[in-house]
């Protein structure tokens, strides 16, 4: 399961409030054991490019952790930032970046 947990106290629909709140969310990936079906559906919700960074890894344990890992970015940015488009890049040392100019 995937417990989630904020240490702003605050409304999650208000973006000013997570600006400099800390979000933390458990996930057991070990646990999650996907039919190869489950795993390409979850891998299409990525960009393609993220989607072959995963694919590169050589433990799917390892392919998986990064998946979740990117999963779990979008979910925070469209459920808890409330950004209904996400357009993530990274940058040439490969930190994430929010490329949506509205943001």
């Amino acid at each position: 399961g995937m417990t989630a947990q904020s240490s702003s106290g605050g409304d999650p629909g208000n973006r000013a409030v997570f600006r400099s709140a800390s979000i933390r969310w458990a996930v057991r990936v070990s646990k999650w054991d996907p039919t190869v079906t489950a795993y390409k559906e979850a891998l299409a919700l990525l960009h393609e490019d993220e989607a072959k960074r995963v694919a590169k890894f050589r433990f799917f344990d390892d392919a998986k952790r990064s998946l979740m890992g990117r999963l779990l970015v979008r979910k925070l940015l469209k459920d808890i930032m409330q950004m209904p488009t996400i357009d993530l890049k990274r940058t040439q040392k490969g930190k994430p970046y929010i490329a949506n100019p509205q943001v």
